[in-house]
């Protein structure tokens, strides 16, 4: 592993034999902005199907597949009180091409193209926005449709109402409704000069690719972002919530709030998590689920990191009522220390299985490698599975409150 800044751009490279192909990603990161958040999304996809040298989706597609099957994409998640926008290219590595030829740099030179693209907004780019626009729109408006999305949505804008938190990192259908293409021009210059960018390699190439990146492009100063979570309230009482649409089958969905002040306690969380309903061998699934019929869908989602945790059931209506109490006598459990030593080995070995299958994936490595970038800390995975005890798991899981409880149903048809 080997850090240097490139023009004010941290670079990190990631030795390894493991894989055959070298991913790149650049990170713009910037501090979540409800106002920025269509533009960004938008951008994201028009800067990876065609470029200044490559005008067409296909004409970019075509390069691609002869430089080996070359892949992009693109994606935007949330970090704290930051949002991300991910560039990400991956492609063969030359060491396996039996031609004379210099991927790297050939995949550098694109993904540059691909970074000050698109590279002029005229009339031409406002026909290119138009579609992508319309696509976008399709997008949000699929994810309105899912049950489970709908009744997670619902959840979040009670819990943080006006709170950045509640904002999703893909934007929204109300945020998109007044974007113009000078709001995504702006965005774009935005996230070239003051984003804070980095840029990740993982593969089997050495330090020397840095360089490479010199010219990708310049920028006069360093940009830094302090690398927050965000700070929640603890609820002073449960907010109870209800939502219709035409289903056949209810979504249960309770929100809580989570105090962790560190790793250590982070980490314990998550393996809360997974005893609880973050695995096929948990409370949740093995009692509610399995053993007493209540729910045909049961899980737990954790987000230590910004004090966050939630539980989805998909339930019939009529068992709403029963399946909450089962679901927290389930989480009473934990609190109580229910957890025999056998079980949490159990949890433990998973969690370190998981671990691995993470660093055998070179996005999961990437993600990793980011992390620590940002955060300027590397992260000992085994020596904190060590700090994973029963005693410190049941110390914070009493620091986990139940905040809102939400019910998506069939409305009066379903109640009937």
């Amino acid at each position: 592993m080997t850090d240097k800044d490139t023009n004010h751009i941290p670079t990190r490279v990631i030795s390894t034999k493991k894989f055959k192909t070298v991913m790149i990603s650049v990170n713009f990161k910037s501090k979540l902005d409800e106002s920025r958040l269509a533009a960004r999304n938008l951008l994201s996809k028009m800067m990876i199907k065609r470029t200044k040298n490559h005008p067409s989706e296909v004409a970019l597609l075509e390069y691609l597949a002869k430089h080996y099957g070359a892949h992009l994409s693109s994606s935007t998640s949330k970090r704290g009180i930051d949002h991300v926008v991910q560039i990400r290219m991956e492609f063969v590595n030359e060491k396996f091409v039996l031609e004379d030829v210099s991927l790297f740099d050939e995949m550098v030179a694109l993904l540059k193209d691909i970074l000050h693209s698109p590279s002029s907004y005229n009339e031409e780019t406002q026909g290119y926005f138009d579609q992508e626009y319309r696509l976008y729109k399709n997008r949000l408006t699929s994810l309105l449709d899912n049950r489970n999305q709908r009744a997670y949505t619902s959840l979040v804008n009670t819990m943080f109402k006006d709170h950045p938190m509640r904002l999703p990192a893909h934007g929204s259908l109300e945020l998109l409704e007044d974007l113009t293409l000078d709001d995504v021009k702006e965005e774009h210059h935005r996230m070239m000069m003051d984003d804070e960018v980095s840029i990740v390699v993982v593969g089997d190439v050495d330090a020397s690719v840095q360089s490479k990146f010199d010219g990708l492009f310049t920028r006069h100063g360093a940009v830094y972002l302090s690398n927050k979570s965000f700070t929640l309230e603890t609820p002073e009482k449960v907010t109870h919530t209800t939502d219709t649409m035409d289903i056949e089958q209810s979504k249960l969905i309770l929100g809580f709030t989570v105090a962790a002040k560190d790793k250590t306690e982070r980490i314990n969380l998550n393996a809360m998590n997974r005893i609880l309903g973050g695995s096929t061998n948990s409370y949740l699934f093995t009692n509610v689920r399995e053993r007493m019929s209540l729910c045909y869908q049961i899980g737990s989602n954790m987000d230590a990191k910004n004090g966050f945790m939630y539980i989805l059931a998909g339930v019939d209506h009529n068992n709403v009522d029963v399946a909450k109490e089962a679901i927290l006598k389930e989480f009473e459990r934990i609190r109580s220390g229910d957890i025999t030593d056998e079980y949490l080995d159990e949890i433990k070995l998973m969690m370190r299985v998981n671990r691995q299958e993470i660093e055998d994936r070179p996005r999961g490595l990437m993600s990793i490698a980011y992390t620590e970038l940002i955060t300027g800390k590397k992260s000992d995975y085994e020596a904190l599975l060590k700090l994973v005890t029963k005693e410190n798991i049941v110390a914070v899981a009493n620091r986990v409150t139940l905040d809102t409880i939400h019910v998506l149903t069939g409305g009066a048809e379903d109640a009937n």
